[in-house]
């Protein structure tokens, strides 16, 4: 199988259900709902806390997970609860909680994907602040699902091919 027929929906699924055992195992966070699920979207909008990680090639893609900072506070809380954090420095934490979670979804959704005939590497994540729109380009694809639970919101937005965008998710002229 190839990445042209692995489509979004497929990689969607993975991505939430690996999401929902990382906020479980890692912080006790349960998904109380999938508040959206959409595989055609013309417009991402990010909010808050972003961790931009991807899969190269052959699944060629970018991911988004835009954390509400409700459910960031909550996450970085429980899993720096045995460590001392400096003073001055929870921001740092909760974005380091940001990309680290982004990271262990990416990672444990690699065994989802098939054979693919050549090694999967991940695009290591990156950070971004605040509020920012992407409107899609003719020749990409966009898919977003929203994830609520009882600490704040998560969207994971996914776009495709990664190639189009850089690790600030701008679009390039390619």
């Amino acid at each position: 199988m190839t990445d042209k027929a692995m489509g979004l929906p497929a990689i969607m699924s993975s991505l939430l259900r690996r999401t929902r055992t990382v906020l479980l195992t890692t912080a006790a966070i349960n998904v109380d709902a999938v508040e959206r699920f959409d595989d055609d979207v013309s417009v991402l909008d990010l909010h808050d806390v972003t961790a931009i990680a991807g899969f190269r090639a052959p699944v060629e893609i970018r991911t988004a997970f835009c954390f509400d900072l409700s459910l960031l506070d909550a996450l970085s809380g429980r899993i720096t609860a045995d460590i001392q954090v400096p003073k001055g420095q929870e921001d740092l934490f909760a974005r380091d909680t940001a990309a680290e979670v982004a990271n262990m979804v990416q990672g444990l959704c690699s065994a989802d994907f098939p054979n693919l005939g050549q090694v999967l590497s991940l695009r290591p994540p990156t950070v971004l602040l605040g509020e920012r729109h992407i409107i899609r380009p003719k020749d990409a694809l966009f898919g977003t699902m929203r994830m609520r639970t009882p600490n704040g919101w998560l969207s994971i937005h996914l776009l495709r091919p990664d190639v189009l965008f850089d690790s600030q998710l701008h679009y390039k002229n390619c």
